[in-house]
C-alpha cells in the first residue's frame, strides 16, 4: 500500500497543476505567433489553436477570461515589439495590454461556447467576432495580427476569396478547435475515457472530422476563384523604392534627401528604358511620404518631382504631406501627369492613432513625452482613392488602410482594376512589421483577385500576383525599381460584394458607385503600346460639387473644364451626387443639364474670397451643385459655409451661362452645366479650409490676386462692376 504523500509535497503537486493551463494558454499564444510571418510556418496556427481549445474547454467564464489574456500576451507581445522600435517599450506594452483584453474576451466566450454541441463551430466564430470588434475599437480599431494575415503562405488561402479576412480566419480556427475535439473523441473511446464521458462517441466523432475536413475541403473547392487570368488585358507597372537616408523616426528629418532619391531612382528608371535594359512602364508608384515637403507650397520639391516625372515619360503616384497653413496636416497620394503636374489626389482615410495623430494627447504626455514629436495632427479624407493612371483604374490604400477589410474592398467596387499600397515603414526599421504588412497585401490580392503593386520608401517593396504570389521583391533599405506586366481584372470575387454588408457605417464613402471603363489594356504577350504624346495642360476650375453634410448626403467634388471653344474633354473619376445617380439608372450615359452655382464673395475691404484645389493646386471661385429644392442662391451661401466657414449673403446675380461642351466621364456619363454666378457680402466666420478638398483659403485685394483661369477672372470683374447680369446674347436669326 503506497503511503499519502506529505501535505507540503501535495500542496507542490496542486500549484503545478494549477500552472498547466495558463501555460498552456500562453503556450498557445507564442506558437500562434511563429506561424506569422516572415516565417511560412502557417500550419502551426493549428496547433496553437488546438492548444487554445484544450486550455478553454470546459473552464469557468473567469477562468476563460485570464487565459484568454495570457494566450493573448504570448501572441501579441513578440507580434508587435516593432511598435516600441524607436519610442521604447512603453507604447509597446500599453497596445499589447489594450488588445490582449479583446483576446480575453474572447476566451471568456470560447469557455462559455465549449459546453455547446458542436463547440468548434461556435468556438472559431467567437474567435472571429473579437477580431472584429478588436478592429473597430477604440480609435477605429486595430486589426493588426487578424488569424487570416498569417495565412498568406497556406492551403487555406483561397478561401480569401470567398469571404475576406472573416472566413478564412474562421477556418484556420476551426480546423484548429476540430483538432483538439478529434484528441477528445480517440481519448473517449478507451475504457476510461468512454465510461467518464456519458456522450455519444459517433456523434463527437463527425462533428469533429467535419471541423477539420470542412476548411480544407472548402478550400480546395475555392480554388478556382483563384486566378491571374488578365481580363482586362495587362499593363506594365513600376514600383520605385528609393531608399531613406538613416532608420528610425528621425529619418523625416532629412525629408529632402527622400526625395531626392526617390527622384533619383526614377531617373535612373528612365535612363534604364532609354537604353533598352527594361519595359517601359505604363505608370509609375512611388511609396508614401517619398515626398515629406509640400510640392504645393515649396516650389523646389515641385521641380524635383516634375523632373523625375518628365523623365520617365508616364503618370507617377506621388506620397506626400500636405501641410496647409490652417487644418490637419494631410498624408496624400497625388497624380502626377508628365507636363500637366499634379491633377488629383486621395487623402489616406484611417489615420493611425498615436502615429499620425495623437488621442488624448495631455493624457497621453504623462506616460510618454515622445508624443509631442507628432506636434500637428493628420486629418483623414473622405474619398475612396481611384486613379486612372494611362487608362489603368488603380485602387489606393495608403500603407496601414491594407489592415482594414473596408479601405481595400471600396477602392476594387469603385472600379479598380490594380491595387496599390504605397507604404513607408523606415520608422520601424529591421523588424517582422514590413513581412506583415507584405503578408497583408498578399491575403488581399487573393481576396479581391487583384494584381498589387506595394511601393516602400525602405523596403520591402513587392508586386503581388492575384493569386497571392509575389512575382517581384526588393531588399530591405537598398534603392531599387521594381518593373513588370502584370493582369489587369474586373471580376468580383464572392468576398466583395459580401463585405460590403460588413464595412462599419461610419465609414461609408462619399463617392460615386461607378465603375470605369474597361481598359482594352493589351493581350499577354502582345507589344507595349508606343509612348503617349505629351498633351498641353487642361486648365481646370473647381466646379459644382456635393459634399456631405447631414442631414442631406452631399459628395465630392466634381470638376469640369472652362468653357471656350473646344471639343468635350474627358477628366478623372469623380463623385455622383445621389440624386443624380437615380438619374443615370434610367438614363444611363444620356447627356444631362446639370445646375451649379458659383460665389464670388467679398468681405468690407473689397477682398475677394478664394480656395485652394487639394487636386491640381489651383485657386478658384467657390462652386457647387444645389441640391434637390434648394434655391441657387441658398446654394451658394451654403457652399461658402462648408468650403471656408465664412458666412455671407447673396447680393445679385452676376451672370447665368451655360458651359459651350459637355464635360465627358470616364464612364461614359456626359453632362453640361448651367452656372449661376451670384456677387455676395461676407457677414461672418473665419476663412480657413474647412472641408477635406481644399489646401488652403484666403483674401486676395484685386492688385494682388494669385493665378485664376480666364474666366474666374471675368466673373470678378462683373462682380465688381455695377452693370446689369451678364449672359450670352442669343444667335442673330
Amino acid at each position: 500500500m503506497t503511503p499519502p504523500p506529505a501535505p507540503e509535497e501535495a500542496r507542490t503537486r496542486r500549484l503545478l497543476r494549477g500552472l498547466v493551463r495558463p501555460a498552456a494558454a500562453a503556450l498557445s499564444g507564442a506558437v500562434l505567433y511563429l506561424s506569422f510571418p516572415p516565417r511560412p510556418l502557417w500550419w502551426l496556427a493549428l496547433a496553437a489553436f488546438a492548444l487554445l481549445g484544450w486550455t478553454l474547454h470546459g473552464r469557468r467564464l473567469r477562468a476563460g477570461f485570464g487565459l484568454g489574456l495570457l494566450a493573448g500576451l504570448g501572441f501579441l507581445l513578440p507580434l508587435l515589439v516593432w511598435t516600441g522600435e524607436e519610442v521604447g517599450p512603453g507604447p509597446w506594452l500599453a497596445l499589447v495590454a489594450a488588445e490582449s483584453l479583446f483576446v480575453a474576451a474572447t476566451g471568456l466566450g470560447i469557455a462559455a461556447v465549449t459546453r455547446l454541441p458542436a463547440w468548434p463551430v461556435f468556438a472559431a466564430a467567437v474567435w472571429v467576432l473579437g477580431e472584429a470588434a478588436r478592429a473597430r475599437v477604440p480609435f477605429g480599431g486595430f486589426p493588426w495580427g487578424k488569424l487570416a494575415f498569417g495565412q498568406a503562405d497556406g492551403a487555406f488561402l483561397p478561401l480569401a476569396a470567398v469571404g475576406g479576412t472573416p472566413v478564412l480566419g474562421f477556418a484556420v480556427a476551426l480546423c484548429g478547435f476540430g483538432l483538439y475535439e478529434a484528441v477528445r473523441v480517440v481519448r473517449a473511446r478507451r475504457p476510461h475515457g468512454a465510461a467518464a464521458s456519458g456522450t455519444r462517441p459517433r456523434g463527437r466523432a463527425a462533428v469533429a472530422v467535419l471541423c477539420v475536413l470542412a476548411p480544407l475541403v472548402g478550400a480546395f473547392a475555392a480554388r478556382p476563384l483563384v486566378s491571374t487570368e488578365a481580363e482586362d488585358g495587362t499593363a506594365t507597372v513600376a514600383a520605385v523604392q528609393g531608399n531613406v537616408p538613416r532608420l528610425g523616426l528621425d529619418f523625416n528629418a532629412q525629408r529632402r534627401a527622400v526625395l531626392d532619391n526617390h527622384a533619383r531612382r526614377t531617373e535612373q528608371l528612365a535612363a534604364d528604358v532609354r537604353a533598352g535594359r527594361v519595359e517601359k512602364p505604363d505608370f509609375v508608384l512611388w511609396p508614401e511620404n517619398s515626398s515629406d515637403l509640400d510640392p504645393y507650397r515649396n516650389p523646389d520639391a515641385r521641380e524635383v518631382i516634375d523632373r523625375a516625372v518628365r523623365a520617365v515619360g508616364v503618370p507617377t503616384v506621388v506620397g506626400a504631406v500636405l501641410t496647409p497653413e490652417t487644418g490637419n496636416l494631410r498624408n496624400t497620394l497625388v497624380q502626377w501627369e508628365p507636363g500637366r503636374g499634379p491633377v488629383a489626389t486621395y487623402d489616406k482615410r484611417h489615420v493611425q492613432p498615436f502615429g499620425e495623430y495623437i488621442p488624448l494627447r495631455p493624457l497621453v504626455r504623462i506616460f510618454n513625452e515622445d508624443v509631442d514629436r507628432v506636434s500637428r495632427d493628420f486629418g483623414p479624407g473622405g474619398e475612396v482613392g481611384v486613379f486612372d493612371l494611362a487608362g489603368t483604374r488603380v485602387g489606393l490604400a495608403t500603407c496601414y488602410e491594407a489592415a482594414f477589410d473596408w479601405a481595400v474592398r471600396d477602392t476594387v467596387t469603385h472600379g479598380a482594376r490594380l491595387i496599390a499600397v504605397p507604404s513607408n515603414n523606415a520608422t520601424f526599421g529591421l523588424s517582422e512589421m514590413t513581412y506583415q504588412q507584405l503578408a497583408m497585401d498578399r491575403v488581399r490580392a487573393v481576396e479581391h483577385s487583384r494584381t498589387v503593386v506595394v511601393p516602400v520608401t525602405s523596403g520591402v517593396s513587392a508586386i503581388i500576383l492575384p493569386d497571392g504570389r509575389i512575382a517581384q521583391r526588393t531588399e530591405l533599405f537598398t534603392p531599387d525599381a521594381l518593373v513588370a506586366e502584370v493582369p489587369l481584372r474586373s471580376s468580383l470575387t464572392p468576398a466583395t460584394p459580401w463585405a460590403s454588408c460588413r464595412r462599419p457605417h461610419w465609414r461609408r464613402s462619399r463617392s460615386a458607385d461607378w465603375c470605369g471603363p474597361r481598359r482594352p489594356g493589351r493581350a499577354p504577350g502582345a507589344a507595349p503600346p508606343p509612348p503617349r504624346p505629351t498633351r498641353p495642360a487642361l486648365e481646370l476650375r473647381r466646379g459644382p460639387r456635393r459634399r456631405q453634410r447631414p442631414p442631406r448626403p452631399r459628395t465630392g467634388p466634381h470638376r469640369r473644364p472652362l468653357p471656350g471653344p473646344r471639343p468635350a474633354v474627358t477628366v478623372g473619376g469623380m463623385a455622383t451626387p445621389d440624386f443624380i445617380k437615380e438619374v443615370r439608372a434610367t438614363a444611363g450615359n444620356a447627356l444631362l443639364l446639370l445646375p451649379g452655382v458659383t460665389a464670388v464673395v467679398f468681405d468690407e475691404e473689397e477682398r475677394v474670397l478664394l480656395v485652394k484645389r487639394r487636386d491640381d493646386g489651383r485657386w478658384t471661385l467657390v462652386g457647387g451643385i444645389p441640391e434637390p429644392g434648394e434655391q441657387p442662391a441658398a446654394a451658394a451661401v451654403r457652399e461658402t459655409l462648408e468650403e471656408t466657414a465664412v458666412e455671407c449673403e447673396a447680393q445679385r446675380v452676376v451672370l447665368v451661362e451655360a458651359e459651350p461642351e459637355p464635360v465627358v466621364y470616364p464612364n461614359g456619363d456626359r453632362c453640361q452645366y448651367m452656372n449661376i454666378t451670384f456677387r455676395c457680402r461676407a457677414t461672418g466666420g473665419r476663412a480657413r479650409v474647412n472641408d477635406d478638398e481644399s489646401s488652403d483659403v484666403a483674401w486676395f485685394t484685386a492688385d494682388a490676386l494669385p493665378p485664376l483661369s480666364d474666366h474666374d477672372l471675368f466673373r470678378i470683374k462683373q462682380a465688381r462692376a455695377d452693370e446689369p447680369t451678364w449672359f450670352a446674347a442669343p444667335p442673330a436669326p
